[in-house]
């Protein structure tokens, strides 16, 4: 069956800003206020019919999820006390509104790293009155954070042990209510309730502090099996990057088609379209880089496993879109169209077999799937010759049948892999990377808006690889914003060549140049290689690098300077693409330059003297003050050893002498006798 989608050109859109609001998003926060107002402006250049509202989310208000002491430095005016989710202003077109509510909005607090996105995202997708969600809108919410996010039996860590049941629970105020009597939402239970409220999720995620893991890796793996239709962009601190994450991330998902269903597990889904672009259908679900209006058409095929008794219903939709398709499966189990054969179909090549049950069986003149080749002519049964391509060896490129003299490609899982006259087209040998475009032939072939080898690229970005309305200055390509050059140029514009001497040296031509810096009108055998062009200028052919197609353009001047005997000058060399300039500033007397470096030795010394004269002058009165007290000290010493202790009346010594008889010398033992 064949199935068409067309995107509105001007759809009702309504925008959802879901901030953490923890301390670290504090900078974001003070952009955000100072940015929204742009950002709404931007936006209705895309769409008039725009709504925004704005939501924040923090963590669950127990512990470990928060401090126990945090009322004491989180209050008001400058901190608000946590909570699980808050609708701060529900989805308006009134700008100033808007504006205004996001100004009083305060920062808060929690403890872990992850935060409670998921409580948050699930109010805003249940709460679709007090949201404010149209009817047959296209409804986008874009998470904003710099932290990974608690998912379900996390709140078993608080003691909620409550299985989350994805309803409603905003208080008056616009608190969800249930934030400490019910644990986190699992992913599951928010992929289906996003399907179901047709809402697509944008997770801007912001650098994180210092020390904490980057959460950006995390959602982009989340996406992969969880939130058909969204993305993951980087949020980074600044107005314009914010605008441009809004904007483009909105206009890429506005451009995409991307189908689902909810069939059984017995029923096998195939998608094939070309995505409205010339070419072979493709097996694929999405579309990228659709215009609005633009029409684009699948062909769909359904199998079935088993045949079992009964109706089978199931629903085929665009996500982000409220129609959808409701598709009734009752099998047949009987071949009951064996009794219906039609004979000498047109649809067997004009007669030349009988279809039965949608198969033709072909006569005996006759072969094929739809008895298209003459069995009676050997050479086209046989002739395998007309299937062989140039440079080949085997009939098809190996990759088909040759039926009739000409190739059947071969087929996988009902899906086409190889094209072209002799199938030599691998439809499926692209990089993974291209994702904005379709592999035809082995190359990616981009969507409009998209360029690179795998379509990887915004066409917008080229516009920084223009100068001068040349494209890397001529000289190389942009990929994805940045100059790959040709050949031996280098640069981020490709405007330095290695093989050539792009700038001359100081010292070429200097006997010229010197006797122009003091005005000589005898210069003519000097400078016969220059041309004068007046007001101190002189020019030469640039001849070594047009060899190497060198645009000079927009290189800033070599700076050069030199003297003769009584003058010092500077000069600036520049070029175009055609001529070397030499510019020469005025003339200045060398005796001034003396005198300068005079000058500055005189200043350099007078500093020094002024700083240590008072260093020398204190260590000099110090040394004298020391020398003075030393001899007055020695001077005292040599009077007071004069002096006989023993005459002292007070006076005891501290010698005691104490004599061994069994030692005594000779002397005194006859003295002892």
């Amino acid at each position: 069956m064949n199935v068409k989608v067309r995107l509105s050109t001007d759809i009702p859109t309504d925008i959802y800003f879901l901030m953490d609001l923890s301390r670290s998003m504090q900078d974001i926060l003070n952009t955000m206020k100072s940015t929204i107002k742009d950002i709404a402006v931007e936006m209705k250049t895309i769409t008039n019919n725009l709504n925004i509202g704005f939501g924040a989310y923090v963590d669950k208000p127990v512990i470990p999820y928060i401090e126990s002491n945090i009322r004491r430095y989180c209050k008001r005016p400058t901190c608000d006390f946590p909570y699980g989710f808050k609708n701060v202003l529900k989805l308006t077109n009134q700008e100033t509104i808007f504006e205004n509510s996001l100004g009083n909005v305060l920062i808060s607090s929690s403890l872990d790293a992850p935060e409670g996105a998921t409580d948050g995202l699930m109010q805003v997708i249940a709460c679709k009155n007090e949201i404010g969600w149209r009817k047959k809108s296209r409804r986008f919410v874009i998470l904003m954070t710099d932290a990974r996010t608690h998912i379900a039996l996390d709140g078993k860590l608080g003691g909620l042990e409550v299985p989350n049941d994805g309803k409603c629970h905003l208080n008056s105020s616009g608190y969800y209510d249930g934030s400490l009597s019910m644990d986190y939402p699992s992913l599951g239970q928010l992929h289906e309730a996003l399907l179901q409220a047709n809402i697509i999720p944008i997770f801007a995620i912001a650098r994180p502090a210092t020390g904490l893991a980057d959460a950006l890796r995390v959602y982009e793996e989340m996406i992969k099996t969880f939130f058909e239709g969204s993305t993951v962009a980087r949020l980074e601190d600044s107005p314009r990057t914010i605008i441009n994450l809004v904007k483009e991330n909105f206009k890429k998902i506005s451009a995409e088609v991307n189908m689902i269903d909810t069939s059984p597990q017995s029923v096998i889904m195939r998608y094939m379209t070309s995505c409205g672009r010339d070419g072979p259908m493709v097996e694929t679900t999405e579309c990228i880089g659709v215009a609005p209006g633009q029409t684009i058409e699948f062909s769909i095929d359904v199998y079935i496993h088993t045949c079992d008794e009964g109706i089978r219903n199931f629903t085929i939709k665009s996500v982000g879109l409220d129609d959808e398709l409701l598709v009734n499966i009752d099998p047949i189990c009987t071949c009951e169209c064996q009794n219906n054969t039609i004979t000498y179909s047109d649809h067997c090549s004009e007669g030349n077999g009988n279809l039965t049950c949608g198969i033709c069986n072909c006569n005996e003149e006759s072969f094929g799937e739809y008895c298209q080749c003459d069995a009676t002519d050997i050479d086209e049964y046989d002739d395998r010759d007309e299937c062989v391509g140039p440079g080949e060896k085997m009939a098809c490129s190996g990759r088909g049948t040759c039926i009739c003299g000409r190739c059947v490609c071969n087929t996988k899982n009902g899906v086409s892999r190889y094209s072209g006259e002799f199938c030599e087209c691998d439809n499926l040998s692209c990089s993974p990377e291209c994702e904005n475009g379709i592999c035809l032939c082995g190359v990616c072939s981009c969507h409009e808006g998209y360029t690179g080898p795998s379509c990887g690229c915004l066409s917008s970005a080229c516009g920084v690889c223009e100068r001068n309305n040349l494209t890397c200055n001529g000289n190389g390509v942009c990929e994805c914003g940045r100059c790959e050059c040709y050949g031996d140029y280098r640069g981020d514009m490709c405007q330095y060549c290695d093989v050539c001497d792009i700038w001359p040296e100081c010292t070429e031509d200097i006997e010229c140049i010197r006797c122009k810096a003091i005005n000589s009108n005898q210069c003519e055998e000097k400078c016969k290689d220059l041309h004068d062009i007046g007001n101190r200028t002189l020019s030469k052919d640039l001849a070594s690098c047009m060899d190497h197609h060198l645009n000079m353009v927009g290189l800033e001047p070599k700076q050069c300077d030199n003297k003769t005997d009584n003058c010092y000058f500077k000069y600036n060399i520049s070029a175009d693409e055609k001529q070397w300039y030499i510019v020469i500033g005025e003339c200045a007397e060398v005796y001034a330059e003396v005198a300068v470096k005079k000058t500055i030795v005189i200043v350099v010394i007078a500093s020094l003297v002024v700083c240590l004269l008072p260093l020398l002058i204190w260590r000099l009165v110090v040394y004298t003050y020391d020398n003075i007290e030393y001899r007055k000290f020695v001077k005292e010493l040599n009077r007071t050893s004069c002096v006989v202790m023993e005459d002292n009346k007070l006076y005891n010594t501290p010698i005691t002498s104490i004599k061994n008889p069994m030692f005594l010398s000779s002397k005194e033992e006859a003295e002892t006798q």
